[in-house]
């Protein structure tokens, strides 16, 4: 996942202060131990005291190797009497020692010299969270999907919309519980109302439960954010790169936005790019096939109808309900 500096200022102030807080829970925690255990405060200070000590005999003393063992042998006796008063006492060790929510940076940030995973991953959930929330997310389950919404007669055509919404349903409960990165990518055909974008993030409401990085939104909203990061003159691409690498995407209501050909081909680029590095995507749109090769192009129809599993909704329209 991609990430701007603001993301990155954020998740790198977030993590600190997390590690400040930790280290003042236990210093406060190791002073109110001292108080009650006297006698472990004073094996821990002759501890230090010891490597202090050996750190002297290597810059001072000229016989090394004796004064080392005979400190060495000191400090491991004082670590025995240590460990014997803390068996003794049923002293909990872990509360004066700080809580890192990384283990391998200690929450400083940093690892072997590069900004650690755990910023990056922090970072990137934050630019996430900020394209995410205009969208009712949390509202669309599986539990709030009544498949009692759909007619249960057969229409004109010999559908019975109610059998097939079931089966859509199923299906998308048993690819949200079976998510991989590696998942199919879908396309959800069908008028205005019938469950489509509901469905979507009801599916991804699970998968990012399951800790994926999930980037959902209209069609719209997602190529102006875009389109304003192109043109502006920080040349920052924040928006595009995290929409091209996230774990699933999910474009709602493709065929709706302004088209133009730099809208066209960033389309393109994000479906042909997710498609070539194995990454799922499900795509809603109130448009057929022939109709999105008459708004858009055959190059990027021909990746959808060639490379994602297709859905047709059927029923009448929820929401008027």
């Amino acid at each position: 996942m991609s990430f701007g500096n603001e993301h990155f200022n954020k998740a790198m102030r977030d993590i600190t202060a997390h590690r400040e807080r930790s280290l003042i829970i236990a210093e406060n925690n190791k002073n109110m131990l001292y108080m009650e255990h006297s006698f472990l405060a004073d094996i821990d200070r002759e501890i230090a005291n010891t490597a202090l000590k050996i750190t002297k005999v290597f810059l001072k003393s000229k016989d090394v190797t004796e004064n080392i063992n005979l400190l060495k042998e000191k400090n491991l006796q004082l670590q025995r009497q240590r460990a014997e008063y803390i068996s003794a006492n049923n002293i909990d060790e872990a509360a004066i020692k700080p809580s890192f929510n990384c283990e391998k940076c200690e929450d400083t940030g940093y690892f072997e010299g590069k900004v650690c995973q755990c910023v990056k991953n922090t970072a990137a959930r934050y630019c996430i969270d900020e394209l995410n929330s205009y969208t009712p997310i949390t509202d669309c389950t599986f539990d709030r999907f009544d498949v009692n919404n759909y007619p249960d007669t057969q229409d004109k055509n010999g559908i019975v919309p109610k059998a097939i919404m079931s089966k859509m349903f199923e299906f998308c409960k048993n690819y949200a519980n079976n998510f991989t990165v590696k998942s199919d990518s879908l396309v959800f055909f069908g008028a205005t109302g019938l469950g489509k974008t509901h469905l979507s993030l009801a599916i991804a409401n699970e998968v990012i439960k399951k800790g994926y990085g999930v980037i959902y939104g209209p069609i719209t909203h997602l190529m102006s954010n875009v389109e304003k990061e192109h043109f502006s003159r920080n040349s920052d691409t924040t928006t595009l790169e995290n929409i091209k690498n996230c774990d699933l995407l999910i474009l709602d209501d493709l065929g709706t936005e302004f088209t133009t050909q730099f809208i066209t081909s960033v389309i393109y680029d994000i479906i042909n790019t997710r498609i070539l590095n194995g990454k799922p995507t499900i795509i809603n749109t109130n448009l057929n096939l022939e109709e999105l090769e008459s708004k858009y192009s055959d190059r990027i129809v021909s990746r959808i109808s060639g490379c994602y599993r297709i859905f047709q909704f059927f029923g009448e329209d929820i929401r008027a309900k």
